[in-house]
């Protein structure tokens, strides 16, 4: 058996922290190493380093273990192994340093017994324990706690320092994924779902690198000590004790996150994907096929107290976690960087899903339960996007009937009517609805450019047409940059007149223009100049008419009072369609508003 030589190894400032549930034993060590073997089905390489003494100034303050195997395994490249097999090495390093455990690992996986004696460092430590009065926040991943199809899931923002830079709202509808700190030249990245530290260094020697771990730890320590929120992180949602609040939250939705998945397909981390069938076999499939049922939201029902499903697939409330089991799943493994892991327990690790409840202001990720500090303490401000107008109760279809080739005006019995009476006195008015149209109405005036997005139902709140209007309205918010070339591609469909239902009638579609006579060159002046304007403003409105902004603020208000009622559901896809929207157009510096019922 080989000796292993520290003196010889060089390792990256790349660790997972956690916190030791107890006392590490040697028997405890044994089994990690050995399972991490079992895993590969390795042998030993060389003989392991159990329990180490790391001496400081004469003095041991820590004490670390070390296994090194190598195993084979067969190319990635190939269908059958044949008689060409790779070697590999992996290693797995465990640093004991008062009551924490540092791990550092490579090509290692299946070591189960970890989560036995060690926990995560609690979301808020990982988020503050880097940070000082100097820290410059270079790069932001978070993700969104909205379930609507049109939100944003994930979203990354970089800069020198995103303090002053990025914008805070909707921050705290974002849950922060990991953190790329400056600290002077001490660059470093966090990630707060895993616990993991990368200090953004070349390769160190093996004691400098374990006195950094210890370092680190030291720095966690200050931050419980401490126990304060940075102000930066401070606006984005904060975990809640599970625990305490699990018992008065109720399931509802859930959502796979699967865009991990697809970068780790992209990047070429995954290897290979299969199922195991009879005596042991393993099958390779498509992974895009096995998961597209599956990327819709889900809604969950009741079956106990602990458990709840949908779409075939069960979500498990355990003491202090919520994990997910699909049937579809059970039998498919992933090899990512040449570990073999099935694909519920990948998902179930990463916590690469979002589980959001009949209270609203709470959702489930990164192995937390998250709270929007700020979603129904903030109605006021929410239902300042609603603009109530008395034409839209009268309305009685979206585009009007009873054309004929000699018409001239929309119904005005129909939103499209009422939008056109509503917009008389803007400068520049374009109809441009059908096809693949960038909003029903477009308007410009003065310094401004505005786009309507208009949807009827002659029926209750229909959350299918919310998803719809809305969805549409943030499709098109990358349209609002008009210029010379978009109207260009539009000049056959402006200079023509409105067709509906195979009528063609004399509808304008310039409704307004300033010069008459001229219209499509008086079109393209007028964006020209509010284009141009150093106060260019541009506005996104929703047109409906199925949502009273009355009965909403009374919906909104039994919502925050935790009453149940009949439309709660919908209450609540309003809340989320709509914040999805304002979020994405407050990126962007465009106002978004609804114009609906009183």
């Amino acid at each position: 058996m080989k000796k292993i030589d520290t003196a010889n190894i060089l390792l990256n400032e790349n660790a997972y922290f956690y916190k030791a549930k107890k006392r590490v034993s040697k028997a405890n060590v044994l089994t990690l190493f050995r399972e991490a073997r079992d895993d590969k089905e390795a042998k030993r390489s060389y003989d392991s380093i159990i329990r180490q003494s790391l001496f400081e100034g004469g003095q041991e303050i820590a004490k670390y273990s070390l296994d090194i195997f190598d195993f084979d395994q067969k190319p990635s490249f190939l269908r059958e192994a044949q008689d060409l097999w790779e070697t590999k090495t992996a290693f797995l390093l465990l640093l004991e340093y008062r009551d924490y455990l540092v791990v550092f690992r490579k090509n290692i996986s299946g070591v189960k017994t970890l989560k036995a004696i060690a926990e995560l460092i609690d979301y808020n430590v990982l988020a503050n324990f880097y940070i000082n009065d100097k820290s410059k926040f270079e790069k932001i991943i978070s993700s969104s706690l909205n379930t609507a199809d049109n939100a944003v899931q994930t979203k990354t923002s970089e800069a020198v320092d995103l303090q002053g830079v990025m914008t805070r709202f909707g921050a705290s509808k974002q849950v922060l994924s990991a953190l790329r700190l400056d600290n002077e030249g001490d660059k470093a990245t966090v990630s707060l779902n895993t616990s993991r530290v990368n200090a953004l260094k070349l390769r160190q020697d093996f004691d400098e690198v374990l006195f950094w771990a210890i370092k680190m730890c030291n720095l966690i320590t200050a931050a419980i000590a401490n126990n304060k929120m940075h102000r930066f992180i401070a606006g984005f949602a904060g975990p809640i004790d599970f625990e305490k609040e699990i018992k008065s939250l109720t399931p509802k939705y859930l959502m796979f996150r699967f865009s991990p998945l697809f970068e780790q397909l992209e990047n070429g981390l995954i290897q290979r994907v299969y199922r195991l069938v009879e005596n042991e076999k393993q099958e390779e499939i498509n992974i895009i096929e096995e998961i597209t049922p599956f990327i819709s939201l889900i809604t969950l029902s009741k079956k106990n107290e602990v458990r709840y499903t949908g779409s075939d697939v069960t979500v498990h409330i355990n003491k202090k976690t919520m994990t997910i089991h699909c049937e579809s799943f059970k039998d498919i493994y992933i090899v990512v960087q040449d570990n073999s892991i099935r694909l519920s327990e990948y998902l179930n690790t990463r916590s690469d899903y979002l589980i959001t409840f009949e209270q609203p202001e709470y959702a489930y990720t990164h192995h937390k339960i998250f709270k929007d500090h700020k979603l129904l303490n903030d109605l006021d401000v929410f239902l300042e996007t609603f603009i109530p107008e008395p034409l839209l109760q009268n309305v009685v279809s979206e585009k009007g009937i009873g054309y004929t080739t000699t018409s001239t005006t929309f119904s005005p019995n129909s939103i499209f009517g009422v939008m056109d009476t509503a917009l008389a006195n803007k400068q520049c008015v374009i109809c441009d609805d059908m096809g693949v149209e960038w909003g029903d109405f477009i308007s410009i005036h003065n310094n401004e450019i505005a786009f309507y997005h208009c949807k009827y139902n002659d029926n209750a709140l229909s959350a299918s047409d919310l998803q719809e209007v809305f969805g549409q309205a943030q499709k098109n918010l990358g349209y609002l940059e008009l210029n010379d070339e978009m109207v260009e591609y539009r000049r056959r469909r402006w200079s023509s007149k409105y067709r509906l239902n195979g009528i063609q009638t004399r509808i304008k579609r310039i409704r307004r223009c300033a010069n008459p006579a001229r219209p499509l060159p008086s079109v393209k002046e007028t964006i020209y100049k509010a284009s141009a304007s150093g106060n260019l403003k541009r506005s996104v409105f929703a047109v409906i008419n199925f949502l009273s902004k009355a009965e909403l603020t009374a919906s909104l208000t039994r919502l925050k009072n935790g009453e149940r009622f009949e439309e709660k559901g919908v209450t609540l896809q309003i809340l989320w369609f709509v914040n999805a929207v304002l979020s994405s157009a407050n990126e962007i510096g465009v106002e978004f508003r609804v114009i609906c019922r009183p």
